[in-house]
């Protein structure tokens, strides 16, 4: 796996299934954040590829499991994601997932975000916001993206609203 200099920039050679969460989680100051994931390149034959996009707990990747999907251990993440392979929503208690519609892939800007005063994780596709999300998430969060097959990806956290804004446009003003 390639990180570039930025930290914004990922290339996974799909030789093994891998969680990387942000080095740093939200700032606590925050009462929202949000963050879009570009699908620049996908090789192989599937179509759309195996990825996860949302939060979780912990940064120690030993600690944890592909995002969404339940925690092995005691001191295991806790992760909510979308998956890009099926379309669904999958959050580490182990319920059953939730359709949301499409797979993701290549071309596709998946964001996800966070409102800390209603414990809220949502998600949109390609600027367009989704139906669901989750609820009654709270503590200290990271930005994390699971990856197993062979992709590209490039993320935005917003720093460079100017330059290269979101593509979702949110009505209250969320950055």
């Amino acid at each position: 796996m390639t990180v570039t200099e930025d930290g914004c920039g990922l290339e996974h050679a799909g030789e093994y299934r891998i969680s990387l969460p942000a080095n740093r989680p939200i700032s606590s100051g925050l009462t929202k954040f949000y963050y879009e994931i570009s699908f620049l390149e996908l090789e192989g034959g599937r179509p759309n590829p195996e990825v996860a996009i949302g939060f979780c707990t912990i940064s120690d990747k030993s600690l944890l499991e592909f995002p969404g999907w339940p925690k092995m251990g005691a001191a295991a993440s806790k992760s909510w994601a979308y998956h890009g392979d099926d379309g669904r929503f999958y959050c580490y208690l182990g319920h059953n997932s939730v359709h949301v519609g499409e797979p993701y892939g290549p071309g596709d800007v998946i964001g996800c975000g966070v409102d800390f005063g209603t414990g809220k994780i949502w998600y949109t596709r390609n600027g367009t916001l989704l139906a669901h999300g989750f609820e009654n998430v709270f503590g200290r969060l990271f930005p994390v993206v699971g990856l197993s097959d062979k992709v590209k990806l490039e993320a935005n956290f917003g720093i460079d609203a100017e330059n290269k804004p979101f593509l979702w446009k949110a009505e209250d003003g969320l950055r």
